[in-house]
C-alpha cells in the first residue's frame, strides 16, 4: 500500500522526506494593491502523505486550509490576497521504491498550477510572475536527508536604495525546518567598482539576539525581466562563525523595486521611502 498516515511516515525509515515551501501573491508588499485575488486551491500527491508544517501570513477569518481533509494525499486552503502575501510549508513523505522519482505532486490554485515530479523536487527554486496585477509565486523545495546535515528556509526583504539597481540592503530570518525562527540575517549587496563584481555581505544572529558570524556570495539579475522600475534576480553564498570557518551554504531568488510602500519589518537601516523588496531561498549546514 503507497499511502500511509502520517504518524507512521514519519518515523518509518523507508520513507522519502521532502519539504515544500510555497509563498504567493504581492511577494513585495504594495499598498496600492486593491484588487483581491483568490489563490485557493489543493496540493495533492499520488502516493504518500502531507503534513503541514506552518502557515505563513494567513489572516484569521479569511485564509485558512479546508477541514478535515479528505485523506492525508491532499491538503485544501482557502486565500486571498490584496496588498501581501499568504503561504504555507509542509513536509511530504513518499515510500522509497523504484522508479519513487517519478511520484507526482500537484499544485492547483486559479493563479498559477503545476505538476512536478519527485525528481524536480530534490532541489527546486521557483519565481514566476502569474498576472498583470503584479501577483507572483514563490516554491522552495528539497529533499531531505533524515539525521544528516541542518537546513531550513530565508526569507525576507531585498532593497534597491541606488537608482540603477545596483545596490542596496537585505534582512530577513533563518527558519528551522520544523518552522520554527533561528535567527536572523541583514547586510548590503551591490557590484564591486573595480571588478564589476556583484556581491553581497553580512551578518547573522541567534534567535536571542547574539551575533553569530557573517555571510558572503554573489547575486546575479534575470536579464529577461531587468528595468528601471522592476528586477528579478538570484543570490548564492556561504554563511560563517564569526571566527571565518565555513557553516554552510545559501541560495535563493529575489525581487526588487522602487516603486510601492515602506517596508514595516522594523528595520533600522535608511531605506529609500518607495523601497520594496522580496527573498526566498534555503540554507544548508556543511557536513562534518
Amino acid at each position: 500500500n503507497n499511502f500511509a498516515s502520517i504518524d507512521s511516515a514519519e518515523t518509518d525509515p523507508d520513507f522519502v522526506v521532502y519539504s515544500f515551501e510555497v509563498i504567493w501573491g504581492q511577494l513585495e508588499y504594495d499598498s496600492t494593491s486593491v484588487n483581491p485575488t483568490d489563490w485557493s486551491g489543493e496540493l495533492t500527491v499520488d502516493t504518500g502523505c502531507i503534513k503541514v508544517v506552518r502557515k505563513i501570513r494567513f489572516e484569521p477569518g479569511q485564509d485558512y486550509f479546508l477541514r478535515p481533509r479528505p485523506n492525508a494525499q491532499t491538503l485544501g486552503w482557502h486565500s486571498i490576497t490584496t496588498t501581501h502575501n499568504d503561504g504555507f510549508m509542509v513536509f511530504m513523505y513518499f515510500p522509497e521504491n523504484d522508479g519513487f522519482t517519478n511520484y507526482e505532486v500537484s499544485f492547483e490554485s486559479g493563479p498559477y498550477s503545476r505538476t512536478f515530479t519527485l525528481g524536480e523536487l530534490d532541489s527546486l527554486s521557483v519565481l514566476e510572475t502569474v498576472d498583470d496585477l503584479g501577483n507572483q509565486i514563490s516554491i522552495e523545495a528539497r529533499k531531505l536527508v533524515r539525521l544528516e546535515c541542518n537546513e531550513g528556509f530565508l526569507e525576507g526583504r531585498w532593497i534597491r536604495t541606488g537608482r540603477f539597481n545596483n545596490g542596496g540592503i537585505f534582512y530577513g530570518r533563518f527558519v528551522g525546518l520544523d518552522g520554527l525562527s533561528m535567527g536572523h540575517l541583514k547586510g548590503h549587496w551591490g557590484v564591486r567598482q573595480e571588478t564589476g563584481e556583484k556581491l553581497f555581505f553580512g551578518k547573522w544572529i541567534n534567535h536571542v539576539g547574539r551575533f553569530k558570524g557573517f555571510l558572503k556570495g554573489t547575486w546575479g539579475e534575470d536579464e529577461l525581466t531587468g528595468n528601471a522600475q522592476k528586477s528579478e534576480g538570484w543570490f548564492e553564498g556561504e554563511y560563517f562563525d564569526r571566527n571565518s570557518t565555513k557553516l554552510g551554504t545559501l541560495s535563493g531568488n529575489w525581487v526588487s523595486s522602487i516603486r510601492g510602500s515602506t517596508p514595516s519589518s522594523g528595520a533600522t537601516d535608511k531605506v529609500h521611502k518607495h523601497a520594496r523588496g522580496f527573498f526566498h531561498g534555503m540554507w544548508k549546514q556543511y557536513c562534518n
